[in-house]
């Protein structure tokens, strides 16, 4: 159905609308709900709330600094279908990023994850090559949990940090392409999303290409040479 106008760029943002689900590209920069550490701020919950004028339900997280295609349920029983998805075989996401470094084979993490009550948890990501810089991989990142940071603690694990990543990044490697690249964030976007929608059964698939601030920093950067 066509999306309606509202005076903010949330109309931009929103990739399809039904009366079950809200299927969004995140931009980079925008909570998805508050925190402890920002309970004040605005959030891509309140404003899609507002824009519904319903209570809204975040089906998964993306961090702050993440941007891509998200999937928000708009009642309880589309969310607890959702969910069900999440938990079991039928939701399935994709992520690309960028990391110092050449990545040239096709790896699978299975290193469990602390949680914030401090047990471990299982966790599962496999990491897919796309395209070689000069000292920087292209990646698909394609997780089959989801742990918080999942992608990005799995990479700092296996040794290859996601550039502009302030947290478990390298601070020296961020700054390099600050000042050289004009980095402006974390390079980590959600690219791709497959489940089944809650009502009609069929499936879903949902693209959401990189965004202009990552695309500008991919055309800056100096090609691998064999």
């Amino acid at each position: 159905m066509p999306v309606p106008e509202f005076p903010w760029n949330i109309t931009e943002s929103i990739l399809t609308l039904d009366q079950d689900l809200i299927i969004v590209n995140k931009p980079a920069g925008i909570l998805v709900h508050p925190t402890i550490e920002a309970p004040d701020k605005v959030t891509l919950v309140k404003l899609l709330s507002e824009f519904v004028q319903a209570k809204v339900y975040p089906i998964h997280r993306l961090d702050r600094n993440t941007s891509g295609v998200m999937v928000f349920a708009r009642s309880k029983e589309a969310a607890k279908n959702m969910q069900l998805q999440m938990n079991g075989q039928g939701f399935y996401k994709e992520y690309l990023t960028l990391v110092r470094d050449h990545f040239d084979v096709c790896t699978l993490s299975d290193r469990a994850l602390t949680g914030a009550s401090g047990e471990k948890q299982a966790a599962m990501t496999s990491f897919h090559p796309v395209y070689f810089y000069a000292r920087a991989t292209l990646i698909k990142a394609i997780p089959t949990t989801g742990r918080r940071h999942q992608i990005r603690r799995h990479l700092a694990h296996l040794g290859y940090h996601i550039i502009g990543d302030t947290v478990y990044g390298k601070g020296q490697i961020n700054k390099f392409y600050r000042e050289n690249f004009a980095l402006p964030r974390m390079f980590l976007h959600s690219c791709f999303l497959s489940f089944i929608h809650p009502r009609t059964g069929k499936k879903w698939d949902i693209s959401c290409p990189i965004p202009r601030d990552l695309k500008e920093i991919m055309i800056k950067l100096p090609k691998f040479q064999h």
